[in-house]
């Protein structure tokens, strides 16, 4: 009984360790275990760009929007105030950034006329096909 029993657990203990990559289970059964990482070869690739591949650095524009030096504070070894002392551009970097979004907001004025003969005039949405309703501004402000 004892050996039956040992072999049933190692049978169940076989199927936990089985998952999609060391068995034919599909990878829907693997269940959401995240799975462990596959380390790179040594020698594989070299990290960076690799040979042959050509580069591309975006170009310094001439006049950027914004310039900010950026001046060394403190002493030097000899006990000067480096704010006091000298300076030249050692490097120049630029930073490209996105703007953020603005938006285009346009004001819908309903007029009103009446119509001496008793007819109904259309509204503004039948007039000029924009949907203006509140839900609609939440849903434009919220993008």
């Amino acid at each position: 009984a004892l050996e039956m029993l040992q072999q049933r657990v190692d049978a169940l203990e076989g199927q936990v360790k089985k998952n999609s990559r060391n068995s034919s289970k599909p990878p829907s059964s693997d269940g959401f275990r995240k799975k462990p990482a596959q380390p790179r070869r040594r020698g594989e690739r070299p990290s960076g760009g690799q040979p042959g591949h050509p580069g591309q650095t975006r170009r310094m524009v001439e006049n950027p929007d914004e310039v900010v030096d950026v001046h060394p504070i403190g002493y030097c070894g000899c006990g000067r105030k480096l704010e006091d002392q000298p300076s030249r551009v050692k490097e120049r970097r630029q930073q490209w950034d996105i703007p953020p979004t603005k938006f285009h907001v346009s004001e819908f004025r309903q007029h009103e006329v009446e119509c001496g003969a008793g007819g109904v005039p259309p509204t503004l949405d039948e007039a000029t096909g924009v949907d203006i309703t509140p839900e609609r501004m939440e849903r434009i402000l919220a993008e």
